[in-house]
């Protein structure tokens, strides 16, 4: 069980160590405000969309210039923020953006290549892809 509350995430691009994602920490003292996720999912390319999921269990969710949806985990443990690819290659081209439905625990990802995929969560899988005609 976790005993975060988090409001609020963001994500610094930065020359000299990549992509870091930063939590900012409203209940730390000031030593410690933010902190930053060491881990790496996004293999290439950077973060175009991140988002808080109207879910029970903390969770956020990113999209990533490399294709990739990453659903990310908080625990309890040493390594409090736990990522998991939910898909790398349902999209041709980069995520643009990534949203969470509150009434079902699916992750929506919007791709530069005009599709929309809806992951279920529940299942694990993609449970709806539909190609938008321009």
């Amino acid at each position: 069980m976790c005993h975060y509350l988090v409001l609020q995430i963001a994500f610094l691009p930065s020359i000299e160590d990549g992509l870091k994602i930063s939590i900012p920490n409203l209940n730390s003292s000031k030593e410690k405000r933010v902190t930053f996720i060491e881990a790496k999912p996004h293999l290439k390319g950077i973060i175009n969309s991140i988002e808080l999921l109207p879910i029970v269990d903390i969770h956020f969710v990113t999209g990533g210039g490399d294709h990739v949806v990453v659903l990310w985990t908080g625990n309890d443990g040493e390594n409090f923020w736990k990522p998991k690819a939910l898909h790398r290659n349902l999209h041709s081209s980069a995520v643009m953006g990534v949203a969470g439905m509150q009434q079902k625990q699916i992750v929506l990802s919007a791709g530069a290549d005009n599709t929309i995929i809806g992951f279920d969560l529940s299942i694990g899988r993609a449970d709806y892809k539909h190609q938008i005609d321009v």
